[in-house]
């Protein structure tokens, strides 16, 4: 760490050794950027210094606290930060801010790079996605050790940290961004307090191909994935993203689109994004080819899907966005099973529910069989 510089300043001694120094005006920390390792051991490029600015700075001397005030602002890498008082620890170099947290980043070539960018910008590029991915928190820490940023909650109002971009958003208690190995990780308290992500997906205004010709086939509106549970992390190299239910008790995703809605419960789902430069034909044609599109969800443990008027039950449920289709698949003792209102009930070795037509195809004993499952509007 490299001492405040700029501004007028006061120190006073205690047997020889700083007791505190204060200074006032244009204050500007700097700290050197910190080597880092890869996950195979090697050598990464060195991440950018930290820069921060304030009006006020007090240092203590038996704490080895630095406090900054007075419009404090922390310029790291990719990350822009600001709250209402700062302080830096002598010793580690680490970062704690309080108080009304602001931030955001962007991975575009001028913020520096892999080696200090921030993860979760593929996750969180939703249609209409463009610029910096926003973050507040009540409290924020940067942990310069282990490359790690972490976004707090204020348990007195109950607020809860937030990141979006666009329409794409993310809330939890507390919220882990960690640079060296590009993840994302949030934790929920319980069924008060979960984690909430929602994820959209741009797709075209018309079908294509053969349910163009279908005169049951909807017009595809944007897909609209909400997901609710006790834990998520995302890794940016797998474009995964992997949920449990933890304290909240189950894995709840909805997903919406004008073909038809879903709500899926289960013990664990996981989102798998396009391969990167990949993007779902809708997204290409109709212009988004620029966002990140949700290739499928996949929910496993006790599933159980409500769509308008039947519900559905399995152990396995894989919801593929492009086409709107949902594979329902059980245990050789339990088969799934998908109750309609109109129809009754269907069971087989896989369930497809084809929500663009409500249409319900029956896999099992080496056949296929398609059922109309209309409910009534």
């Amino acid at each position: 760490m490299v001492a405040p510089v700029g501004g007028k300043t006061k120190a006073s001694n205690a047997g020889g050794e700083i007791a505190s120094v204060v200074q006032i005006g244009h204050v500007v920390l700097l700290q050197d950027g910190a080597a880092a390792k890869n996950a195979n051991g090697t050598n990464r490029p060195a991440e950018a210094g930290l820069r921060a600015t304030a009006d006020r700075a007090d240092y203590d001397g038996p704490s080895q606290l630095l406090h900054l005030s007075g419009a404090p602002r922390i310029q790291d890498g990719a990350l822009d930060l600001a709250a209402t008082r700062i302080d830096f620890a002598r010793v580690s170099g680490d970062a704690f801010a309080h108080g009304d947290v602001k931030a955001s980043w962007t991975n575009s070539p001028g913020s520096g790079g892999k080696a200090d960018a921030l993860p979760g910008t593929t996750l969180l590029a939703g249609p209409g996605a463009s610029g910096p991915i926003h973050a507040i928190a009540a409290e924020a820490e940067l942990r310069r050790s282990t490359g790690e940023v972490v976004f707090r909650g204020s348990g007195a109002n109950g607020n809860l940290p937030r990141l979006w971009q666009g329409a794409n958003s993310l809330a939890a208690p507390v919220i882990t961004l960690n640079r060296l190995k590009q993840t994302l990780t949030a934790v929920g308290t319980g069924a008060a307090n979960p984690v909430r992500a929602v994820l959209v997906r741009a797709t075209n205004a018309k079908a294509a191909g053969p349910e163009k010709d279908n005169a049951k086939a909807k017009d595809k509106g944007p897909s609209v994935i909400r997901l609710r549970s006790g834990e998520l992390r995302y890794s940016e190299g797998e474009r995964l993203a992997l949920l449990k239910a933890g304290a909240v008790g189950s894995v709840t995703a909805e997903t919406t689109e004008s073909g038809g809605a879903a709500t899926v419960n289960s013990q664990e789902a996981e989102v798998r994004l396009l391969p990167a430069g990949v993007h779902s034909a809708a997204a290409n044609a109709g212009g988004a080819s620029g966002n990140t599109s949700v290739d499928q969800m996949i929910a496993r443990g006790h599933v159980v899907v409500d769509w308008p008027g039947r519900r559905g039950t399995g152990e396995k449920l894989v919801y593929l966005s492009e086409d709107g289709t949902y594979t329902l698949t059980g245990t050789s003792a339990v088969r799934p099973r998908i109750t309609d209102q109109v129809r009754g009930t269907v069971t087989g070795a896989a369930l497809i529910f084809h929500s663009r037509d409500d249409s319900v195809t029956v896999e099992g004993d080496g056949t296929k069989t398609v059922t109309e499952t209309q409910s009534p509007k």
